[in-house]
């Protein structure tokens, strides 16, 4: 469970991109700033972000992976790439899965360029992006460098559609 922030005027300087005030409130309380890095985030205020990561807030991984999916479920994609430089793959793929349902083929597209996904199967990205009727994204999805173990796709490339998901028998 996300630790609640005990200071609300950090949150809300944070939310209204006042990074001045930002900078007074972490140096003079020194609070965890989870919820006010999360909503500088999901508001977009880039400046805000940078000043937190600066100061080193937040120090767990949790808070900035949860940050990154609000930034590609917003489509923040300067937060994004900023945020992925901070970032393990456990986040970037809950981000990817977010950009996936979203069908936004941009942050897909970027999100594959740093996820690590050679151990990992993408049938439930390709999966989502289907059902969701992303053609693209499944595209993006179905490049000859990824695995998507677990998960046959049936195109119709003449169409362009997606007749049809099965699973593979092994």
């Amino acid at each position: 469970m996300p630790h609640l922030d005990p200071d609300p005027a950090l949150k809300a300087a944070a939310a209204n991109d006042h990074a001045n005030v930002v900078d007074n409130l972490l140096t003079e309380t020194h609070p965890t700033g989870r919820e006010a890095f999360v909503e500088a985030v999901a508001r977009n205020n880039m400046e805000v972000v940078k000043l937190f990561l600066r100061k080193g807030y937040p120090a767990d991984s949790w808070c900035i992976g949860e940050a990154l999916n609000k930034a590609a479920a917003a489509g923040h994609k300067r937060i994004v790439e900023l945020l992925l430089e901070k970032t393990d793959d456990w986040f970037v793929g809950k981000a990817l899965c977010t950009a996936t349902e979203a069908g936004c083929t941009d942050f897909v597209a970027l999100l594959l360029s740093r996820y690590e996904h050679e151990f990992m199967s993408l049938g439930d990205s390709v999966k989502t992006a289907a059902s969701n009727n992303h053609y693209e994204v499944v595209e993006l999805l179905l490049q000859p460098k990824l695995s998507i173990m677990g998960t046959r796709v049936h195109l119709n490339a003449h169409r362009g559609e997606i007749v049809a998901l099965s699973e593979k028998v092994f």
